[in-house]
């Protein structure tokens, strides 16, 4: 089988890309070259393609792709990783991982644990916070966590996101 690897841009990051999770580029890099080596050692003929504003093009110019295996994350950043899935389904060529609904409702932690709610499927409260000046609703209790609402897995969690007092509360949200 011949499975495109599409995967985030890993080199040559700014800054801003990079501050919420520093070892972001080596994760990628990483898991790219280890997908790659496990699909090859059962067979599989790999080509990695870095997502990127020329993705469709790009497969449509490996025109034997029997699969797409979708590692990324997005183009610019997190927010975009659902454009990206739009664009694999688009071309209608079996993809493995979650389709486009699925990644637009995870990506939006508000959105996901309201539908959650809203089926009576047991979740811990939460509160959506633009800035440091939001105020608490009197029903959050201390301890709390404190995660970007963009991020997926643990990426973004640190030391200091586990907050046990309002100032501590505004220096993470900082």
């Amino acid at each position: 089988m011949h499975i495109a690897l599409i995967y985030s841009k890993f080199q040559d990051l700014d800054q801003s890309s990079v501050s919420i999770n520093l070892k972001r580029p080596s994760i990628m890099k990483n898991t790219v070259r280890s997908i790659q080596k496990a699909l090859e050692a059962n067979h599989h003929t790999v080509v990695a393609i870095e997502a990127n504003t020329q993705l469709l093009e790009t497969l449509e110019n490996n025109q034997d792709i029997d699969l797409l295996f979708n590692l990324s994350t997005g183009i610019s950043d997190k927010r975009s990783q659902a454009n990206i899935v739009g664009l694999l389904e688009m071309t209608q060529i079996p993809m493995v991982g979650s389709g486009l609904a699925t990644h637009v409702l995870a990506l939006h932690k508000e959105m996901t644990k309201s539908l959650l709610k809203a089926h009576n499927i047991p979740t811990a409260r939460f509160q959506l916070i633009y800035d440091e000046t939001d105020t608490i609703r009197k029903d959050m209790n201390f301890p709390l966590i404190v995660k970007p609402e963009h991020e997926g897995s643990g990426i973004g969690i640190t030391e200091t996101s586990v907050v046990h007092t309002p100032v501590q509360l505004k220096e993470t949200i900082q």
